[in-house]
């Protein structure tokens, strides 16, 4: 578990729609959407199986949002691209 209660160590990935994504050190924290236990599993199961090539989870901070691990690339937003 992550503890973060906000601070300078917040980087906004993308605050497109309404989706804050904040990176903090090496992981990512981001609002809790109804699925997301279900992906935390899928992700929990890829990595005990040796892909590590998506984030890691990391279960929640101190203002329940998701904490993922960190995995370089870019977001897409809408439009998406082709």
């Amino acid at each position: 578990m992550t503890d973060n209660n906000g601070s300078d160590d917040e980087v906004l990935l993308t605050g497109e729609g309404w989706t804050e994504v904040y990176r903090i050190g090496d992981s990512v924290h981001r609002p809790v959407r109804p699925h997301t236990a279900t992906i935390h599993a899928f992700l929990a199961h890829l990595h005990e199986r040796g892909f590590t090539n998506v984030p890691a989870p990391r279960g929640y901070d101190a203002r329940g949002r998701e904490v993922l691990s960190y995995v370089e690339g870019d977001v897409p937003v809408a439009p998406l691209p082709a």
